[in-house]
């Protein structure tokens, strides 16, 4: 069965059912907030049997700029141990390449 549509709509209609949007699922959002016991006001749950969930994308923002300041501040953290790391690997390889021109030198002596 084809929708009705008033004279000169069906075009725009069908333009619109062509564009792919993209969003949270409200539900998904709802339950991700609870699990991780977040307290987020971005959520617009239902009143009475027939409402619809609701978000409110502007109270998005502080939350998603906070989790991206403690990402960075994490990745910085791990740049600094994997840089202290490699040193200390470097370090490493440096003492036993003389260990090993110790032991190399001995060895010769000893032969003889």
């Amino acid at each position: 069965m084809e929708k009705k549509y008033p004279q000169g709509m069906a075009p725009l209609a069908a333009a619109k059912s062509k564009v792919r949007y993209s969003g949270f699922l409200a539900q998904e959002v709802a339950v991700a907030a609870a699990e991780t016991n977040f307290d987020f006001s971005g959520v617009d749950a239902p009143r009475g049997m027939r409402g619809v969930y609701g978000l409110r994308y502007a109270e998005f923002t502080v939350p998603l700029v906070k989790a991206l300041q403690e990402q960075e501040e994490q990745i910085n953290k791990l740049n600094y141990t994997n840089t202290a790391t490699t040193k200390e690997i470097e370090n490493f390889k440096t003492s036993l390449d003389k260990a090993e021109k110790k032991l190399s030198h001995i060895e010769a002596q000893a032969s003889r």
